[in-house]
């Protein structure tokens, strides 16, 4: 082989100490990261706080609007001061029912997203305006997209007369939901 044909890198080159120089061609191994990895492994990153920052994003809107928390046990006022009928409690996100003597109240919470549902008069059923599921008056879906049925809370008389809705505390709508006022 003549010296034409050797072609002479600067990175090939005896180093001062006596040794050869590292190579940075493509492909060598060295210490360091090349160019190509650190702009692969930044741009992963970036990919992936992107998905995570969307995912984020995405569970927050699917989750139950924090404002919805109320607490868990709350006064609905004394018994002579519950209306006949079907009432709702905006501050306790529940509708008081009574009827006579008796009361019972049930969430005013969709079990599909947590959006709050009216009641419609016109159909006798409580409705959810976000995405129509539709609950009976005992709580009862028969349709969707909600699966789980409006729960009735548990109510108690305090020493003062008081009505309380234990919102921790679900009931069926089995005749047992109802708190006798007599």
């Amino acid at each position: 082989m003549s010296d034409a044909d050797v072609t002479n890198h600067p990175q090939d080159a005896p180093s001062a100490a006596g040794g050869m120089a590292p190579s940075s061609a493509p492909g060598s191994e060295g210490d360091g990261m090349s160019r190509r990895g650190f702009l692969q492994a930044c741009t992963a990153g970036a990919a992936l706080t992107v998905v995570a920052a969307g995912g984020y994003v995405a569970f927050r809107f699917l989750q139950p609007d924090g404002s919805l928390d109320v607490p868990a046990d709350f006064v609905l006022g004394r018994a002579q001061d519950i209306p006949q009928g079907r009432t709702f409690v905006a501050q306790a996100k529940l509708f008081v029912e009574r009827q006579g003597a008796r009361v019972r109240c049930i969430s005013a919470v969709c079990t599909h997203l947590g959006c709050l549902v009216t009641w419609d008069e016109g159909i006798q059923r409580y409705r959810c305006p976000c995405h129509g599921s539709d609950f009976l008056p005992d709580g009862t879906n028969p349709t969707g997209p909600a699966s789980k049925p409006l729960p009735f809370f548990r109510l108690s008389r305090d020493a003062d007369g008081r009505v309380i809705a234990h919102r921790r505390q679900t009931l069926v709508c089995d005749g047992n939901e109802w708190l006798d006022l007599g």
